[in-house]
């Protein structure tokens, strides 16, 4: 642990009588200049906390300031010419990853197609579904018969309710074809009634 340094009461003196109306940088350069160990700003800095001394300096942008880079453009700052604006993207530029509507791209485990711009995406079963069976129902998700969710086709997919939805995944009922998920559907369905009932039967008990 380093040892903190220990200002002499010349040094302290020296320090009193200069940082009021001094820069950081003009202190430190006449402070070093008389003693042997010399400071840092980052140093004065801190000793100015610690015994409250103030330079008394406004640090703000006075009134009337112009800034140093005004008029200025670009990365590198400096003054547009007919060389260094032949840089810039022009209005209207198109990025070069730009993707066309009806582009398909994987992002979160699924497959989305870009429908509209800019960049408005959607699930690509979503667009498929919607293309040849119309609108979503409220209350509704679309499912993926063999599981797999990169196969979009529309025999592989399959409108179900949400509540359907919990009780294929919750109770492993789900297969890997639309049989066995029709099947996994009317037990879900039996599970969804008793669910239901015993809902019912607790509210009922509850109001009396």
């Amino acid at each position: 642990m380093r040892k903190r340094r220990r200002y002499t009461e010349e040094e302290k003196d020296f320090l009193m009588k200069n940082v009021p109306g001094k820069s950081s940088a003009e202190t430190v350069a006449l402070f070093n200049a008389r003693f042997d160990k010399p400071i840092t700003e980052r140093k004065l800095l801190k000793v100015k906390h610690y015994y409250g001394l103030k330079s008394g300096i406004p640090n703000r942008y006075q009134k009337g300031h112009v800034p140093k880079y005004k008029g200025m453009t670009g990365c590198y700052k400096q003054k547009p010419t007919s060389k260094s604006t032949n840089r810039y993207f022009k209005k209207g530029h198109e990025a070069y990853n730009r993707m066309a509507i009806g582009s398909v791209t994987k992002r979160y485990g699924h497959l989305f197609v870009k429908v509209a711009e800019p960049n408005k995406w959607r699930y690509l079963h979503h667009a498929v579904w919607e293309k040849v069976n119309g609108p979503i129902p409220k209350g509704h998700v679309i499912i993926f018969v063999d599981g797999n969710k990169h196969n979009s086709s529309i025999d592989n997919l399959m409108l179900v309710t949400k509540a359907q939805h919990l009780m294929l995944n919750k109770h492993k009922l789900r297969g890997e074809s639309r049989e066995s998920i029709k099947t996994g559907l009317l037990a879900a369905k039996v599970v969804c009634k008793a669910w239901s009932r015993r809902i019912r039967l607790k509210q009922g008990d509850d109001g009396k």
